[in-house]
């Protein structure tokens, strides 16, 4: 998007092809203001798909012009870019015709590769070049963590203390009904849905297909779970029982839309998906399997509707929306949606769950810290009583879309992510001159 500098409406220069689920980040404007540089990301937790293109803001359309996570235009009229192995290349460019006019030349190694690919590496006006160095793509890009069982007053109980996972940015956890498994995926090159027996038990793998497996969830009667998977192209929601055994069965498919993060009723009677709205914000749509041949709008804004959850009567969802200017808890009826609605938090709120009794329910709020709220849902709905439960400081927060918490089915203790940390080290590296080392290397 741009807007003017005095102010006004952002205004659309480009978006990714329909269907695509690329993501654009990381745009510079060129000098000319003819075009801007761009990375491509491609929805999956694989830097080695990024690519680097250049836009034409004038049509808005792009052009793919190397492989790489990052890239930046020098005023000596080069492209300086870095791959997923830390390399970083530059080429002649021409940014009055938008195209490379000359082969990449390698120029030095050992960059490191951050969050989901990007990477911290700056480019001064005056020559000066400064970026981080020390680490590679795997285990340092997301750290390694352990689950934990978390007491309603905050004790910390580990789960196995032997066992650590590589963590994805965007994880997802859930429980089984009879909390003695736990399904959740973990990133080893690509993202996999596994299983584990609680609390020492196996560690089951369930998916063998795609790059990004994640959005998990256990289907009611406990035998199997449903996530999102890209193993057809574009995301889309699936099944498998959690034993590994038979083949994976679509759910919903509506390519080329993305379909994220399903949840069940707990009657097994509705399936709520986030799907990408006209908007390009995820709206909440519904759809009961065996009735319906494809899901249907449920909830649909001009801001993103996440972490839909049915409450254990099947009456009442809950959701985080941003309407607000920020994240914030509703709830509504189900699945008559406009019959009402109310705010649970105030002060920012995310991760909301329902107790398994229905007389709780509880979120995260815009402090870190943890919340219990008494409901009354059965006549009506009416909400009672703030608790702040303890700081969740320590543990992976979730990104806007997925819980990273679970709760016991005696709605006494909570099942987290505790990060570890990575021990990889990093080493920020400054480069004087560095315009005069590209001149002489790869020419003008």
């Amino acid at each position: 998007m741009r807007i003017p500098v005095d102010g006004g409406p952002p205004e659309l220069v480009a978006e990714p092809d329909s269907g695509s689920n690329h993501l654009f980040f990381a745009p510079e404007l060129l000098p000319n203001g003819k075009g801007v540089i761009v990375s491509i990301a491609p929805g999956s937790p694989t830097p080695a798909e990024y690519d680097v293109a250049v836009l034409n803001v004038a049509t808005g359309e792009y052009d793919i012009v190397v492989r790489g996570v990052f890239a930046r235009y020098p005023e000596t009229g080069h492209l300086v870019f870095v791959r997923v192995d830390g390399s970083v290349l530059a080429a002649p460019f021409d940014q009055d015709h938008l195209e490379l006019t000359g082969p990449p030349v390698p120029l030095f190694g050992g960059v490191r590769l951050k969050d989901r690919g990007t990477v911290d590496f700056a480019l001064s006006a005056s020559g000066s070049l400064v970026y981080g160095a020390g680490a590679d793509v795997g285990e340092a890009l997301y750290g390694t963590a352990t689950p934990v069982w978390v007491d309603r007053d905050g004790t910390i109980t580990p789960v196995d203390p032997d066992w650590t996972f590589n963590a994805p940015r965007t994880l997802s956890i859930a429980l089984s009904p009879d909390g003695q498994r736990l399904a959740l995926d973990i990133l080893d090159g690509t993202a996999d849905i596994w299983v584990k027996q609680l609390d020492r038990g196996p560690l089951t793998r369930l998916t063998f297909e795609g790059t990004e497996n994640t959005g998990v969830a256990w289907l009611p009667d406990g035998q199997s779970v449903s996530f999102s998977s890209n193993s057809g192209g574009v995301m889309q929601t699936v099944s498998r029982r959690a034993d590994g055994t038979g083949a994976t069965e679509p759910l919903v498919d509506l390519e080329p839309s993305p379909v994220w993060d399903g949840q069940w009723s707990p009657d097994g009677e509705w399936y709520v998906v986030r799907v990408k709205g006209t908007d390009a914000n995820p709206d909440l749509w519904a759809f009961r399997p065996g009735v319906d041949s494809l899901p249907t709008p449920l909830l649909e804004s001009a801001h993103a509707l996440l972490m839909p959850r049915i409450s254990p009567n099947g009456r009442w969802l809950l959701y985080t929306s941003d309407e607000s200017g920020e994240q914030e808890v509703y709830v509504r009826p189900f699945p008559n949606v406009d019959d009402g609605r109310w705010q649970i938090s105030t002060d920012g709120g995310t991760e909301a769950m329902w107790a398994h009794s229905g007389e709780e329910l509880f979120f995260i709020n815009g402090a870190g810290e943890l919340v219990a709220v008494q409901v009354e849902t059965e006549i009506g709905f009416e909400m009672g009583e703030h608790q702040v439960l303890f700081q969740t400081e320590g543990w992976r927060r979730a990104s806007a879309a997925r819980h990273y918490y679970d709760i016991t089915p005696d709605d006494q203790r909570f099942i987290m992510i505790r990060d570890l940390g990575s021990a990889v080290t990093t080493d920020v590296i400054i480069v004087e001159n560095f315009f005069e080392e590209l001149k002489a290397k790869v020419g003008n």
